[in-house]
Protein backbone atom coordinates (compact mmCIF):
# COMPACT_ATOMS: atom_id res chain seq x y z
CA UNK A 1 0.00 0.00 0.00
CA UNK A 2 2.75 2.38 0.69
CA UNK A 3 4.15 1.31 -2.89
CA UNK A 4 0.78 2.63 -4.86
CA UNK A 5 0.78 5.77 -2.05
CA UNK A 6 4.55 6.80 -3.40
CA UNK A 7 3.47 5.62 -6.92
CA UNK A 8 0.54 8.25 -6.68
CA UNK A 9 2.41 10.99 -5.45
CA UNK A 10 5.07 10.89 -7.57
CA UNK A 11 2.21 10.80 -10.17
CA UNK A 12 0.80 13.62 -8.95
CA UNK A 13 3.91 15.66 -8.62
CA UNK A 14 5.07 14.71 -12.06
CA UNK A 15 1.58 16.05 -13.58
CA UNK A 16 1.64 19.04 -11.31
CA UNK A 17 4.88 19.57 -12.36
CA UNK A 18 3.95 18.87 -16.21
CA UNK A 19 1.22 21.27 -15.84
CA UNK A 20 3.72 24.18 -14.32
CA UNK A 21 5.51 23.49 -17.44
CA UNK A 22 3.35 24.18 -20.14
CA UNK A 23 1.53 27.37 -17.85
CA UNK A 24 5.50 28.68 -17.67
CA UNK A 25 6.19 28.16 -21.63
CA UNK A 26 2.99 29.36 -22.78
CA UNK A 27 3.93 32.73 -20.26
CA UNK A 28 6.78 32.79 -21.96
CA UNK A 29 5.82 32.46 -25.29
CA UNK A 30 3.06 34.89 -24.69
CA UNK A 31 5.90 37.23 -23.55
CA UNK A 32 7.70 36.66 -26.85
CA UNK A 33 5.05 37.59 -29.13
CA UNK A 34 4.53 40.59 -27.10
CA UNK A 35 7.70 41.70 -26.94
CA UNK A 36 7.98 41.32 -30.78
CA UNK A 37 4.80 43.38 -31.00
CA UNK A 38 6.50 46.36 -29.03
CA UNK A 39 9.49 45.74 -31.05
CA UNK A 40 7.75 46.35 -34.17
CA UNK A 41 6.00 49.64 -32.60
CA UNK A 42 8.93 50.69 -31.55
CA UNK A 43 10.29 50.88 -35.22
CA UNK A 44 7.40 52.27 -36.61
CA UNK A 45 7.28 55.18 -34.17
CA UNK A 46 11.06 55.59 -34.58
CA UNK A 47 10.05 55.99 -38.77
CA UNK A 48 7.44 58.55 -37.59
CA UNK A 49 9.93 60.39 -35.54
CA UNK A 50 12.23 60.29 -38.91
CA UNK A 51 9.36 61.70 -42.08
CA UNK A 52 8.16 64.20 -38.91
CA UNK A 53 11.84 65.68 -38.07
CA UNK A 54 12.15 65.86 -41.92
CA UNK A 55 8.86 67.67 -42.08
CA UNK A 56 10.33 69.96 -39.50
CA UNK A 57 13.43 71.03 -41.78
CA UNK A 58 11.60 71.47 -44.56
CA UNK A 59 9.28 73.59 -43.57
CA UNK A 60 12.24 75.45 -41.23
CA UNK A 61 14.06 76.74 -44.87
CA UNK A 62 10.85 77.85 -46.54
CA UNK A 63 10.78 81.83 -45.96
CA UNK A 64 8.43 82.80 -43.40
CA UNK A 65 4.69 84.31 -43.82
CA UNK A 66 6.10 87.22 -41.74
CA UNK A 67 8.68 87.79 -44.42
CA UNK A 68 5.90 87.93 -47.21
CA UNK A 69 5.22 91.16 -49.16
CA UNK A 70 1.18 92.33 -47.48
CA UNK A 71 -0.33 94.23 -50.54
CA UNK A 72 -3.11 96.49 -48.98
CA UNK A 73 -5.48 98.51 -51.33
CA UNK A 74 -6.94 102.01 -50.88
CA UNK A 75 -9.31 102.08 -54.17
CA UNK A 76 -12.10 103.62 -55.60
CA UNK A 77 -14.06 102.33 -59.17
CA UNK A 78 -16.69 104.24 -60.69
CA UNK A 79 -18.96 102.84 -63.61
CA UNK A 80 -18.54 105.23 -66.64
CA UNK A 81 -21.58 104.46 -68.48
CA UNK A 82 -21.99 107.83 -70.33
CA UNK A 83 -20.73 107.36 -73.94
CA UNK A 84 -20.06 111.27 -75.47
CA UNK A 85 -17.48 112.37 -77.27
CA UNK A 86 -16.51 108.90 -78.80
CA UNK A 87 -15.94 107.60 -74.98
CA UNK A 88 -16.38 103.69 -74.23
CA UNK A 89 -17.96 102.12 -71.53
CA UNK A 90 -15.37 101.56 -68.45
CA UNK A 91 -14.63 101.13 -65.25
CA UNK A 92 -12.49 103.80 -63.88
CA UNK A 93 -10.26 102.71 -61.04
CA UNK A 94 -8.53 104.79 -58.76
CA UNK A 95 -6.29 104.88 -55.48
CA UNK A 96 -3.20 102.93 -54.65
CA UNK A 97 -1.65 99.62 -53.74
CA UNK A 98 0.72 99.09 -50.80
CA UNK A 99 3.52 96.62 -49.98
CA UNK A 100 2.90 96.54 -46.16
CA UNK A 101 5.23 93.93 -45.74
CA UNK A 102 9.33 93.88 -44.80
CA UNK A 103 10.14 92.47 -48.64
CA UNK A 104 10.09 93.48 -52.17
CA UNK A 105 6.40 92.55 -53.57
CA UNK A 106 7.58 91.40 -57.36
CA UNK A 107 5.39 91.61 -60.10
CA UNK A 108 2.02 92.76 -58.80
CA UNK A 109 -0.93 92.88 -60.47
CA UNK A 110 -4.30 94.16 -59.81
CA UNK A 111 -6.63 91.01 -60.25
CA UNK A 112 -9.89 92.67 -61.69
CA UNK A 113 -13.18 91.18 -62.31
CA UNK A 114 -16.26 92.62 -63.99
CA UNK A 115 -20.00 91.32 -63.72
CA UNK A 116 -23.22 91.95 -64.78
CA UNK A 117 -25.56 89.55 -63.08
CA UNK A 118 -24.04 86.47 -62.63
CA UNK A 119 -22.09 86.74 -65.47
CA UNK A 120 -18.75 87.59 -65.45
CA UNK A 121 -18.14 90.49 -68.52
CA UNK A 122 -14.40 91.03 -68.03
CA UNK A 123 -11.51 88.92 -66.08
CA UNK A 124 -8.79 90.92 -66.76
CA UNK A 125 -5.40 92.69 -64.89
CA UNK A 126 -3.85 95.70 -64.55
CA UNK A 127 0.33 95.35 -64.14
CA UNK A 128 1.90 97.44 -61.33
CA UNK A 129 5.41 96.03 -60.99
CA UNK A 130 7.68 95.71 -57.97
CA UNK A 131 6.72 97.28 -54.60
CA UNK A 132 9.19 97.80 -52.04
CA UNK A 133 8.20 97.51 -48.35
CA UNK A 134 6.16 100.32 -46.74
CA UNK A 135 5.81 101.87 -50.72
CA UNK A 136 2.60 102.24 -52.52
CA UNK A 137 1.45 102.67 -56.44
CA UNK A 138 -0.50 104.94 -57.62
CA UNK A 139 -3.51 103.69 -60.00
CA UNK A 140 -5.39 105.32 -62.33
CA UNK A 141 -6.76 103.29 -65.21
CA UNK A 142 -9.73 102.28 -67.03
CA UNK A 143 -10.80 98.52 -67.76
CA UNK A 144 -13.39 98.61 -71.10
CA UNK A 145 -16.13 96.56 -71.21
CA UNK A 146 -19.85 96.13 -73.27
CA UNK A 147 -23.29 96.06 -72.56
CA UNK A 148 -25.40 96.33 -69.83
CA UNK A 149 -24.38 98.27 -66.76
CA UNK A 150 -21.97 96.38 -64.28
CA UNK A 151 -23.72 95.07 -60.94
CA UNK A 152 -20.63 94.00 -59.11
CA UNK A 153 -16.90 94.27 -59.43
CA UNK A 154 -13.66 92.54 -57.19
CA UNK A 155 -10.05 94.57 -57.00
CA UNK A 156 -7.86 92.20 -55.76
CA UNK A 157 -3.67 92.50 -55.81
CA UNK A 158 -1.47 89.89 -56.37
CA UNK A 159 1.95 89.32 -56.62
CA UNK A 160 3.59 86.19 -58.24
Amino acid sequence: MKSKLALAAVSISLVVSLAANVYFYDMQQHRFASDSALQKQAADLRDQINNLQSEIADLQSQPSHEDAPKLVTRLGARDMRYTYSGQEIRLYISGEVGNVGTVVAENCRLHVTLYQGDIVAKDTYIHLGAINPSSFVEVASNVYYSGIALTNWTLIPEYY
